[in-house]
């Protein structure tokens, strides 16, 4: 059995999909969060009065980053996070000393 290639849905005009190109029968098309605001985004992520860590997910949103993003910066070590079983989870002082540093990063330029 063969495994099936799953893709975000290309958009026509962004280049990686040519006007008339029919596409593999065999791809399966999600939604991907990095590429299209979600309505959450616009709106502050709710973290718990008494929190000390969040999830991947609720982190990007504070950060107004996709969850990619965020573990490409956890890979690059800009930002630590732990493992509770499967999740990830990402302290809040961390998330505001990331912050701290990139506006000193962007204050240096």
């Amino acid at each position: 059995m063969s495994a099936i290639p799953v893709v975000d849905q290309p958009r026509e005009g962004e280049g990686h999909l040519r006007p008339g190109k029919a596409l593999p029968s065999n791809l399966i098309f999600m939604k991907s969060s990095c590429h299209s605001p979600s309505p959450s985004a616009a709106q502050p992520a709710s973290v718990p009065p008494k929190a000390i860590a969040v999830d991947a997910k609720t982190a990007a949103e504070m950060l107004s980053i996709c969850t990619r993003t965020l573990f490409e910066e956890m890979d690059r070590g800009n930002i630590r996070g732990f493992r509770i079983g499967r999740a990830w989870r990402f302290r809040i002082e961390e998330i505001n000393n990331y912050i701290a540093r990139q506006e000193k990063k962007q204050a240096g330029k």
